[in-house]
């Protein structure tokens, strides 16, 4: 990376680290989001973009209903997303007519049964039955190339693209340890999730290093345990008068986030509200924790 990528993605963990949540779930979903959002633009006019999503077959699920909601904000008119998409269920179309032109005639559909055969209808079955299976195996060649041919040649390009922006991420995230400064905006963040500790651990470059990543992580690992027992506890009958304090109330949501990740960005509104607030609420406990309150 060049020494301006360097300090550009630096400038997005710092950033990162004032929001909530894990700061490499933040930016891997922002890189996705913005490629996703570029398709409704001019990328989608490139030639080499447009070549790249067939081969994918356009966007895996997530993404492709992502790039549905962003088409229905900004453009809000399903152009782009029209123009992607005709163009992948014509060759669809193109593909399925090729085999049904190729692959022997399947035979006559067989006629509902239940009752008992006379011997002379059941021979005719039987010869049937033979006749559709030699033709099926003889089918089976032309289904390899039907398969092979509707099975996407490349991953999801979004997906790619976050998978890349979070290496770069993880990579100026541990080189960024050395720095007093860097140190300390990570330590006041929410820190990493397990899936992103365990990423950033396999890159440090330092048994310190390792340390400090650890060391904050167990910080905040025993807020959190600590508020999910309350939150527990307080659900007992004999302590249920006790007041419920609302980053207890929301522990269970920072266990989840945790331990597998931040909510992708394509869960419901109301999923998305109550995980910032979640964080919120965790912020406003560690701030008591700080002031002695």
């Amino acid at each position: 990376m060049s020494a301006t990528v360097v300090d550009q993605v630096k400038m997005q963990l710092l950033l990162a680290f004032d929001q909530p949540g894990c700061p490499l779930c933040r930016l891997r979903r922002d890189v996705e989001h913005s490629y996703v959002l570029s398709l409704l633009g001019e990328r989608f006019s490139d030639d080499a973009s447009r070549r790249r999503l067939r081969s994918s077959l356009g966007l895996c699920h997530t993404h492709a209903w992502t790039l549905q909601a962003l088409e229905r904000q900004v453009n809000r008119t399903g152009m782009a997303t029209g123009m992607l998409y005709e163009e992948l269920t014509e060759w669809v179309l193109q593909v399925l007519r090729a085999y049904l032109a190729q692959v022997p005639a399947a035979g006559a559909s067989v006629a509902p049964g239940g009752a008992l055969l006379p011997i002379r209808l059941w021979r005719r079955l039987k010869c049937w039955v033979t006749q559709r299976e030699n033709t099926r195996r003889r089918a089976l060649p032309f289904m390899q190339v039907l398969l092979s041919q509707l099975k996407p040649q490349s991953g999801c390009p979004a997906c790619e693209a976050g998978v890349s922006g979070e290496r770069d991420a993880i990579e100026n995230l541990v080189c960024g340890l050395s720095d007093a400064a860097f140190r300390a905006a990570y330590g006041a963040s929410d820190g990493l999730c397990l899936v992103h500790l365990r990423s950033a651990l396999t890159a440090v470059h330092s048994e310190a290093d390792a340390c400090f990543l650890v060391e904050s992580t167990l910080c905040k690992l025993k807020i959190l345990t600590h508020d999910l027992n309350e939150f527990l506890r307080k659900h007992s009958w004999q302590y249920h008068h006790e007041p419920k304090l609302a980053w207890e109330q929301a522990s269970w949501i920072r266990a989840i986030a945790f331990m597998v990740g931040e909510a992708p960005s394509d869960v419901a509104e109301h999923t998305q509200r109550v995980r910032l607030q979640a964080q919120l609420d965790y912020r406003e406990r560690v701030t008591c924790l700080e002031s002695g309150s």
